[in-house]
């Protein structure tokens, strides 16, 4: 029993902590700027923007579940797409997405650890040979004045040795 109270008060020392460093941040904020720019947005476009947003998740859901699939871990969209979501959430507070692929990984790990982060890791690779291939198709439509060749080339070789890295 006297374990159990320790760790209620630990847990509310936390959790007073956390909301004292959460008021002093937020008591420094000038909120009427903000205030006034959200009064500006376009609600047709935040809309957009949402269902744009959950399309993709979606999409990005399947894209999953054929790489999990390959593992023999067959899951539904569904909960693969409701894992996704709990990962962006964390991705706001975690550094760079390794909230979203640590929850895609601990909440399927049940599944088996070595199948769901393989798949997370190749679906991350594959998002970043997307991103080159985006990028590549963007120089085409800028002016070839402004491009750097040096640019492209360092591009080109990165992506190459990622490729490698695989192999």
């Amino acid at each position: 029993m006297g374990n159990r109270i320790k760790n209620i008060l630990f847990n509310a020392l936390r959790l007073f902590i956390a909301a004292l460093l959460m008021f002093l941040i937020l008591r420094s904020i000038n909120f009427v700027p903000i205030l006034g720019r959200i009064k500006t947005i376009n609600l047709l476009w935040l809309l957009l923007g949402f269902l744009l947003t959950l399309f993709l998740v979606c999409l990005n859901a399947i894209r999953w579940k054929i790489l999990l699939k390959t593992h023999n871990v067959n899951l539904s969209v569904w909960k693969l797409f409701r894992v996704y979501l709990i990962g962006f959430f964390f991705n706001n507070f975690l550094p760079s997405s390794i909230g979203l692929d640590t929850v895609r990984t601990v909440y399927l790990r049940q599944h088996g650890l070595k199948e769901v982060a393989s798949s997370v890791i190749i679906e991350r690779f594959i998002g970043v040979i997307s991103l080159f291939i985006y990028m590549f198709i963007g120089f085409m439509f800028i002016e070839r004045t402004k491009i750097d060749f040096n640019i492209i080339l360092y591009s080109m070789i990165f992506l190459l040795v990622l490729i490698l890295m695989f192999f």
